[in-house]
């Protein structure tokens, strides 16, 4: 995904016939760069914050494990 971004962004700036032939094209072109990257940005916060969350998920089974292994043993769980 990140290839076909700088892909894109090295198109742009070494093809100077295609960016200076339509003002329109040449903007839409950097809007839909700018948008391709923002949609990387999120996908990489997504799965960030999955992993966050399997991370606590985790965290509080071995918590609950911990207690569990504390009352079988006759400790007073935490």
């Amino acid at each position: 995904m990140l290839i076909k971004l700088v892909q894109g962004l090295a198109f742009v700036v070494f093809n100077r016939k295609f960016i200076y032939h339509n003002w329109w094209e040449q903007k839409m072109l950097w809007l839909m760069i700018l948008g391709r990257l923002a949609g990387y940005i999120l996908l990489i916060a997504r799965l960030v914050d999955f992993s966050i969350f399997i991370f606590a998920l985790i965290e509080l089974i071995v918590a609950w494990l911990r207690n569990v292994r504390a009352g079988l043993t006759g400790h007073k769980p935490l």
